[in-house]
């Protein structure tokens, strides 16, 4: 599977990251889910009940509001962020949470180098997503599960996919 995201909404995790001094920062991505790619158009940051360092749960709160809209605008749960102290794998905790939630693509970002990885759950088994970036709106052309790249465009300062890879399917930004 392929996570398509835009450049702008990974300043608003890094920023969000940044902002959440000492505590797991967290949120919601709203979009498109195929089987083949997701294409997250929104970033919704949530609050993390916990309030803790190593450790997040989304207000339910957040996470309804989020799910509600994202429905009224026809738009998929594409799934959930949140960050790490330092390594952007899933914790045992993070394993057991995401089995509850298959399909749904968990991203993870490190506070200490902002590097990001992305994953799901299929068939109760936890497998890496790769994510790629592009500078602008991506374009919609065919079923989104069909993809596996955004579509070339031929207009000067079109959406072009950016990858930064700091080792195998991780990224930084």
């Amino acid at each position: 599977m392929i996570l398509l995201i835009r450049s702008e909404q990974l300043r608003v995790l890094a920023d969000e990251t940044r902002k959440a001094l000492g505590m797991e920062s967290c949120g919601i991505m709203l979009g498109i889910l195929g089987d083949a790619a997701a294409e997250v158009e929104e970033i919704v940051p949530a609050r993390n009940r916990l309030k803790s360092e190593s450790e997040f749960e989304i207000d339910p709160e957040d996470l309804l509001r989020a799910i509600e809209r994202g429905e009224s605008e026809s738009r998929d749960l594409v799934g959930f962020y949140h960050s790490h102290p330092s390594s952007s794998l899933p914790s045992p905790v993070d394993e057991e949470h995401m089995v509850l939630w298959p399909r749904k693509v968990w991203v993870m970002v490190s506070r200490s180098s902002l590097v990001l990885r992305a994953y799901r759950v299929i068939s109760g088994e936890i497998e890496e997503v790769d994510i790629q970036i592009s500078r602008g709106r991506l374009e919609k052309a065919g079923p989104l599960s069909d993809r596996t790249a955004p579509p070339p465009s031929s207009s000067p300062g079109a959406s072009r996919p950016a990858r930064a890879s700091v080792g195998p399917r991780t990224r930084r930004w």
